[in-house]
């Protein structure tokens, strides 16, 4: 007479398993970024300027996308020198990329001067609001 097999793990281990694996894994999407309420050196917000974003190296995303160093994205900011809700401005969160990036994000005034550089990795979420940067 066989033995039965009873070591086996349950189904219910398994699903628990393959939730486990999906919350630890990046999604495999890109972050919506938006805020920071941008000031020029006297405190007045930098209505209409320009943040523009620049990856530090060639990468690629989860989903297998080309992500270039030498390109940037860039997004106009509003009267308060925020990155809008509306149209929703989207980048790759760093754990989603290939190798060891960072951003680097440069803010001009509307006149084009330089106002602020900082670099930053984006998370891995929904949104993102770049006053944290």
């Amino acid at each position: 007479m066989a033995e039965a097999v009873t070591d086996l793990p349950s189904t219910s281990h398994l699903r628990l398993a393959r939730v486990a694996i999906e919350v630890i894994a990046p999604a495999c999407q890109r972050t919506q970024v938006y805020g920071g309420a941008f000031q020029d050196v006297n405190g007045n917000p930098v209505s209409n300027g320009q943040a523009v974003f620049f990856l530090s190296a060639d990468a690629h995303s989860c989903g297998n996308y080309q992500v270039s160093w030498g390109r940037s994205v860039s997004v106009t900011l509003d009267d308060d020198g925020n990155i809008p809700s509306d149209p929703l401005f989207f980048l790759w969160p760093n754990e989603s990329l290939s190798g060891d990036t960072w951003y680097t994000m440069r803010v001009y005034s509307e006149a084009g001067e330089l106002v602020s550089q900082k670099t930053f990795s984006v998370p891995v979420a929904d949104q993102w609001d770049t006053a944290g940067a």
